[in-house]
């Protein structure tokens, strides 16, 4: 057994693990339930040392039972704040996403558990680490029919959503130092891309290596639906 079989078999009992509190068959006493995997996974271990299949067999039950916690352990953490109207004061920790009618940023705050996104006003642009003070309409993301709107905010730490709340800048350059830059040299990547190549192959070419796909025009958008090669315009796409 290679060194890589043995690692894949501990992420995928690691996943394994995830997957199996994703489905509910925890309840409450956890900690009693995930005793006997790692009971048995350590005694695999200890006794059966020299039995090497035997002994990833042990760690495979110990990385099953991290899974589980990992799993566990987040979702504890999870709380949505009650709807209210509420004024705060927060900081834009990612950088904006720039739509043709809105923005939405990534709000943190002491003053709330977990992010908000926010859903602004195009004008005027916010930028990342501006501290901002913020009145509205605090709200639990919505769970569609056929779309968890929640649980997809939830894996990047969104708790709640505001809509177009009264938006005032009260610092600016809060953020992250290093960060700060590498957003400063995509913007100006992407001022490069853009003057020196006409649409459509500027929007194109900032669309893959920058995932910027807003100057992407509908028509363009569609014959690259149609020629099944849409995929290239996002960074994890291409």
């Amino acid at each position: 057994m290679t060194k890589s079989k043995i690692f894949l078999y501990f992420c995928l009992a690691f996943i394994g693990g995830i997957f199996i509190s994703s489905l509910g068959f925890l309840p409450g006493s956890r900690e009693f339930l995930l005793l006997p995997g790692l009971v048995f996974g350590i005694f695999l271990i200890s006794v059966f040392w020299q039995r090497k299949k035997l002994v990833v067999v042990g760690f495979c039950l110990l990385f099953l039972v991290l899974g589980v916690w990992r799993h566990q352990t987040v979702l504890s953490n999870i709380s949505h704040p009650a709807e209210q109207s509420i004024t705060f004061v927060g900081t834009v920790v990612k950088e904006p996403d720039i739509r043709a009618d809105n923005i939405k940023l990534t709000i943190e705050s002491k003053e709330i558990k977990g992010r908000v996104l926010i859903t602004s006003n195009r004008y005027p642009e916010h930028q990342y680490g501006d501290r901002l003070k913020i009145t509205g309409n605090l709200q639990i993301p919505d769970v569609f029919e056929d779309f968890n709107y929640r649980g997809y905010l939830t894996k990047d730490g969104i708790h709640s959503v505001m809509y177009w709340p009264k938006v005032k800048v009260v610092a600016e350059k809060q953020g992250n130092f290093v960060y700060t830059k590498i957003l400063s040299f995509k913007n100006k990547l992407g001022e490069v891309i853009y003057s020196s190549l006409s649409p459509p192959q500027g929007s194109i070419l900032g669309a893959i290596i920058l995932g910027d796909k807003r100057k992407i025009s509908d028509e363009w958008k569609q014959k690259l639906n149609i020629a099944g090669v849409r995929h290239i315009t996002a960074i994890s796409g291409m």
